[in-house]
């Protein structure tokens, strides 16, 4: 063997086409980042594309990665945007059980659904009354920051944005599988919420990429309207922009993120969906 038959490997490329994984703490990329470590260094993904993951725990969890090279600066908080996220943590602190109160910490709701209180009977801190809308907070952490939300179905009318995707390949669908109530167990279209500063189309794209591991490009993607009918998520008031694509051949999804499953089904024998998500197919698929 001569010096001009050896070949650099990446041991990290499956050689399938498909992004690169490294376990954790072993990407060894000075040039690449997590969305957290962007946030860190003030820097944002800023449209691009991921490059590659990074994975933990026996691959039960990753996370992707983005060039710092091409990350764009965060965009300036406004009044716009606190009030927004305080929107995004109130719908992660307050408990859809019986007692609809909202607290210091994010509730379990992927893993219980509601608070301790609601779940199993654990008690709330008894020295807060709970009429009291601004407490202090418990230092073990299990206590109510508010309690006047009001109880009459509708009365929160807080409209939170959404966007999902409806993507056809050969006469099938790509579908999540949903692993956590609302709707548990059920297939669902790839979608999510609109993250502070960012338009609908790039949360398609995005959420299709973290939830089924394939990217398209937002070029690609063309919108099917906007879903906004009354009780079509029993969270609360949803708005979401759906998307639809189609791509010449099935690629294989990668499940992440908020979904435990993605395959392909075929458009004549769909399982029953999740939301109002059979209608937003059938819209997507009449276009």
């Amino acid at each position: 063997m001569t010096e001009q038959d050896l070949v650099d490997v990446d041991t990290h490329d499956p050689g399938d086409g498909s992004l690169s994984v490294f376990r954790w703490k072993q990407a060894g990329r000075a040039d690449l980042a997590t969305r957290r470590q962007l946030r860190e260094m003030g820097l944002r993904p800023g449209g691009q594309a991921s490059v590659a993951r990074i994975e933990c725990r026996g691959g039960r969890r990753f996370a992707w990665l983005y060039r710092i090279d091409l990350a764009k600066p965060k965009l300036p908080m406004t009044l716009e945007k606190e009030a927004a996220l305080d929107k995004a943590m109130a719908a992660r602190q307050t408990c859809p059980g019986p007692c609809r109160r909202r607290y210091f910490h994010c509730i379990p709701l992927k893993t219980l659904g509601s608070c301790l209180e609601c779940y199993d009977g654990t008690p709330a801190d008894p020295a807060t009354p709970t009429t009291s809308t601004c407490s202090p907070p418990d230092p073990r952490g299990h206590q109510p920051m508010t309690t006047d939300t009001p109880d009459t179905p509708g009365a929160d009318e807080a409209i939170r944005y959404t966007a999902d995707v409806v993507l056809f390949a050969a006469g099938h669908t790509l579908l999540v599988l949903r692993g956590w109530d609302p709707y548990e167990g059920y297939w669902a279209l790839p979608g999510g919420h609109v993250d502070i500063g960012e338009t609908s189309l790039a949360a398609a794209a995005r959420e299709l990429e973290e939830e089924a591991g394939i990217a398209v490009p937002v070029a690609d993607l063309r919108q099917v309207g906007a879903f906004d009918a009354p009780g079509r998520d029993p969270r609360g008031r949803y708005v979401s922009v759906a998307y639809t694509a189609t791509l010449p051949a099935t690629v294989t999804p990668t499940a992440g993120d908020d979904a435990t499953a993605a395959r392909w089904w075929p458009l004549d024998a769909l399982p029953d969906l999740a939301f109002d998500h059979a209608e937003i197919l059938a819209a997507a698929a009449a276009r």
